[in-house]
């Protein structure tokens, strides 16, 4: 299965920030570097996910990998507490 790897740099001003805030503060400005990545999981259709991990360190197909053992992970998650308020709602504790 073929993934594609795009990444778009790009400036945007978010002039809705107020320039000073609740302190009297001038409001403080950061850069974060983010690249969007999508792949290709069927016929037709894609997953786009928006991440900070570096293009030099994580190909796009590390990336896939790492976004399915998350997913893994939750979906395992989720087993395990949906069995653990099976057991207690079963279980006779008298």
């Amino acid at each position: 299965m073929k993934s594609f790897f795009m990444q778009k740099s790009f400036n945007c001003t978010f002039d809705f920030l107020p320039s000073k805030n609740k302190k009297s503060e001038p409001t403080v400005i950061y850069e974060l570097p983010v690249q969007i990545v999508r792949f290709k999981i069927s016929d037709g259709s894609y997953e786009v996910i928006a991440t900070n991990l570096s293009e030099d360190l994580f190909s796009s197909d590390d990336l896939k990998y790492i976004v399915g053992l998350r997913y893994f992970h939750a979906i395992l998650f989720f087993d395990f507490i949906s069995l653990m308020i099976l057991i207690e709602s079963h279980a006779n504790f008298s």
